[in-house]
């Protein structure tokens, strides 16, 4: 009788570890732009027609880079919106801030009367890895409606230290690698259409 209640207690004392709960930790995108900052407006629209992310980057959790060839998903640090929806916005909202010379729009959500460039990016890395740092690659494509010009392609890697450990500190960093993208596209867009000389 001993016996069965040893491991009777024994077996509730598992359970209720089992069934504690799992703190989780939910962080947003984009949060670096200064919302009092007045954005700036141009002339020339421009829709951010898509973004493609690498399949490890559609998902809740966020990703650790933990070796050369290893990821890690995690399971208690998770995006409070998805990459999918969260990075269209907080480009969009890093693209207007950089320049005067466009009007910057997300399909399908804003109304557009007249298009002069399409944009679109693919992100193969936005994550922090083991080296302490936070990195973000991939390639980005500026289509002018106008057909005499051609197609802008360029591929773009930014990476920033970790000057401490933790998710929200990482994620902090990662909104100021969309804030680097955002310059290197408008400066390649300046260069490639001379925007800035012809407004």
């Amino acid at each position: 009788m001993k016996r069965k209640t040893v491991l009777l207690c024994c077996l509730l004392v598992l359970a209720s570890c089992s069934s504690s709960p799992v703190k989780i930790n939910y962080y947003v995108l984009g949060s670096v732009a200064n919302p009092n900052h007045a954005l700036k407006v141009g002339k020339l629209a421009v829709v951010l027609e898509h973004i493609e992310l690498a399949s490890f980057l559609r998902q809740s959790g966020l990703v650790m880079q933990i070796d050369q060839n290893a990821m890690r998903i995690s399971k208690s640090h998770l995006w409070a919106e998805t990459l999918d929806d969260a990075l269209p916005k907080a480009l969009q909202k890093a693209l207007q801030s950089r320049t005067s010379d466009y009007r910057f729009y997300l399909k399908p959500h804003d109304w557009v009367k007249n298009t002069d460039y399409r944009l679109r990016l693919r992100f193969d890395g936005f994550h922090p890895n083991e080296s302490g740092e936070v990195i973000s690659y991939g390639r980005f494509q500026v289509i002018p409606t106008n057909s005499e010009s051609e197609s802008l392609v360029r591929e773009f890697h930014f990476k920033l230290d970790l000057d401490k450990n933790g998710y929200s500190h990482a994620v902090g960093k990662l909104d100021k690698l969309i804030e680097m993208i955002a310059g290197g596209i408008v400066n390649a867009m300046n260069e490639e259409f001379d925007i800035a000389a012809e407004t």
